[in-house]
């Protein structure tokens, strides 16, 4: 008996406590809780007045403490049910929000990626076409496709969810490669080793900015030019792919510290396409 009375105390007191707490912290549930707590307490009050010949000692005065136990763990139960509720749906709303906030920084990265497409680029290119108009008209031509076919691939990024499969990436790489090595010549050698069966949804420009590093970061910065090489090959359960230049190269520190994008605004190209393939792939 003594023991069935401490028990009853600590009880009393902890439903106390977490009703006490759910009032301050302003949770709903706290009503079930409270009314928990004063049906124990309630219980214990029964229990101590028959105890004390205050009430008499028939069949509902004696079983009113199991009562009133029940009573208490049916009101908790009820409690935890709703707060179990409350929670799934703020659970839902939160994923919510944070799938319109995805959906937001996809658009702004698409944004990003947009604004990589170099003026500069565009304007030597309309520079050559121009040239070219003159001596060899039908190269030109051939030049403005090529110009279409990369801008078609860097700007049409509706409705791709941030994807893109790999052949179309591919075709842009190869429009893109082809007005440099109109505009440089000698200077520039392209090899392709593509795996023509391989195909598949890869996030969107992950491969051509690194082919534009290459060229502008590698090659360009050597007098004498040099090669660039696309790779892309099935190995077991994996397509593996690779673009190598043998230009003037890049530090291991150096690599480090823009893909933790520690050097302020150099190197955020490739830190931005870090990020997505961490973001997709997970590595």
């Amino acid at each position: 008996n003594i023991a069935t009375d401490y028990l009853g105390y600590i009880t009393s007191a902890l439903t106390l406590s977490v009703a006490i707490l759910c009032v301050r912290k302003k949770i709903s549930q706290s009503k079930y809780f409270l009314l928990a707590w004063s049906v124990l307490i309630l219980g214990g009050m029964v229990f101590i007045f028959r105890n004390s010949g205050i009430l008499p000692n028939h069949f509902f005065v004696q079983h009113f403490m199991l009562i009133a136990a029940a009573a208490e763990a049916l009101l908790i139960f009820t409690g935890l049910v709703d707060r179990t509720k409350v929670l799934w749906e703020e659970k839902h709303h939160a994923l919510k929000l944070f799938q319109e906030a995805e959906e937001n920084r996809k658009k702004a990265e698409i944004s990003f990626l947009r604004a990589q497409i170099k003026p500069h680029f565009l304007y030597n290119t309309l520079s050559v076409i121009a040239a070219l108009t003159v001596k060899n008209p039908h190269r030109a031509k051939e030049l403005l496709h090529h110009l279409s076919d990369y801008l078609r691939g860097s700007f049409h990024f509706e409705n791709k969810n941030g994807m893109t499969m790999l052949s179309e990436e591919l075709e842009t790489i190869r429009a893109y490669l082809t007005i440099e090595k109109e505009r440089f010549r000698d200077k520039l050698s392209v090899e392709y080793e593509i795996d023509e069966l391989v195909n598949l949804p890869i996030p969107l420009l992950t491969i051509q900015p690194l082919v534009e590093n290459a060229l502008r970061h590698g090659i360009f910065k050597r007098p004498e030019g040099g090669l660039i090489r696309i790779i892309v090959k099935r190995q077991n359960d994996y397509v593996i792919i690779r673009v190598q230049d043998n230009g003037v190269g890049i530090s291991e520190g150096k690599l480090a510290r823009i893909l933790n994008q520690d050097n302020g605004a150099m190197g955020v190209g490739l830190w931005n396409i870090n990020e997505r393939l961490m973001l997709h792939y997970g590595h």
